[in-house]
């Protein structure tokens, strides 16, 4: 059964791992490309390398929350978005950066909607209905308090 705290603690998993995975490089990217003297295109290049490997693991990721639920598989991204972020932290040359951003690919698709939602679906069951479109809206909130970074409009300040 999808119960308020379930919504409540798969909201603030979700509003954490966008803030430091899917939106780390609005925010570091021009202090990297200054740090490294790498082109911004290229600072930015290890964010697509990691919607690649998001698209790529996706359906692996599927079967694995089939196989043994949700909690196990978007708890073990936990570890990987840190061992991701460490490994960004530690970069020096444009290899390892890239490696971590395709491990940060991995936990991103093991974490952020698609996995949230298809963990519900699961523990809601067939008859999920309304349950499930309450999970969703409060799910649905981390882009909007976090699309805003790196850009001149504030999405999650204006109610969008």
């Amino acid at each position: 059964m999808i119960t308020p705290v379930l919504v409540w603690a798969v909201g603030a998993s979700q509003l954490l791992c966008w803030g430091i995975s899917y939106y780390l490089i609005a925010i570091f990217a021009g202090p990297i490309s200054g740090e490294t003297d790498w082109p911004l295109a290229v600072v930015d290049g290890g964010f697509s390398a990691a919607l690649v490997v998001m698209g790529l693991v996706s359906p692996a990721i599927g079967s694995a929350i089939d196989r043994f639920g949700g909690r196990p598989v978007m708890s073990i991204e936990s570890g990987l978005i840190a061992v991701a972020c460490v490994l960004l932290s530690v970069a020096r040359s444009l290899p390892p950066y890239y490696a971590a951003w395709l491990v940060l690919g991995i936990g991103m698709r093991m974490t952020l909607y698609d996995a949230a939602f298809a963990a519900l679906a699961r523990i809601g069951g067939p008859r999920r209905g309304n349950q499930f479109r309450k999970s969703r809206c409060s799910v649905d909130s981390p882009p909007r308090c976090f699309g805003h970074l790196g850009s001149s409009s504030s999405r999650c300040s204006a109610g969008a």
